[in-house]
C-alpha cells in the first residue's frame, strides 16, 4: 500500500539488516537477519510496482569487497 500511487522511490538501504556472515561486510549485523537473496527478492519486488529514482546505501564498511554484492542489490533495484 506504500507504493500505491507513487511515480518512483528512493531506496534507503542500511546493510546492518543483513545476516552476519553473508559475504557483505557491515558495521553492525543482525543475527537472523535477511540474506543478500532475500534483500534483492525485496528491491526486485519494489522496483517492480514502480520506479526506483535512486539508492543510498548505510551501514557497510568501507571494503571494495563489499562492491559486488552492492552491484547486486542495484541491479534487484534495476539501476
Amino acid at each position: 500500500a506504500a507504493l500505491d500511487g507513487v511515480d518512483a522511490v528512493y531506496v534507503a538501504f542500511d546493510g546492518d539488516v543483513l545476516e552476519p556472515d553473508c559475504g557483505i561486510s557491515m558495521h553492525m549485523p543482525e543475527p537472523g537477519g535477511l540474506t543478500p537473496e532475500a534483500a534483492e527478492g525485496i528491491l526486485s519486488a519494489v522496483s517492480g510496482r514502480t520506479p526506483v529514482a535512486g539508492i543510498g546505501f548505510s551501514g557497510f564498511v568501507a571494503d571494495p569487497g563489499n562492491i559486488p554484492g552492492l552491484l547486486r542489490f542495484c541491479s534487484a533495484a534495476g539501476l
